[in-house]
């Protein structure tokens, strides 16, 4: 499997101030599940795992995954991905900010693994506060 690693800066200032919203955890972690019953497999189950480890939140799921252009995208403050990506009736997201602003409410950073499930290549985004508040 190879590996394309996909860079996305955003404003450290801007991810701080979207991550202090009145969002709680759960609601956090429950926008982030949300997301991936968005990118179900239509007509299947999607198969989900949370660990809550100490530092660390995990959340996996067996949808259909993004290629390296739609995890960019992905990643953009208010890119709405309906314009990226099929998504399912009753899809939740719309506004392009609840992935960023939870993953901003639970922490300073955030990594994504992705593979589209027709795929071999594997990708990859992360993003730290701290690592880009010097630049």
């Amino acid at each position: 499997m190879s590996v394309r690693i996909v860079k996305n800066y955003p404003s450290p200032r801007l991810m701080e101030t979207i991550g202090a919203t009145n969002q709680k955890p759960a609601e956090a972690i429950g926008e982030l599940v949300a997301n991936s019953f968005d990118a179900r497999v239509e007509g299947e189950k999607v198969n989900i795992t949370i660990k809550l480890r100490p530092n660390k939140i995990v959340i996996i799921d067996d949808g259909k995954g993004m290629n390296g252009d739609v995890l960019e995208k992905a990643v953009c403050i208010a890119e709405d991905m309906s314009k990226h990506i099929e998504r399912g009736e009753g899809a939740k997201g719309h506004f392009g900010m609840g992935f960023k602003t939870s993953c901003s409410t639970l922490g300073r950073k955030y990594q994504i693994y992705t593979r589209p499930i027709d795929d071999t290549h594997e990708y990859h985004v992360s993003f730290d506060i701290d690592d880009y508040s010097n630049r």
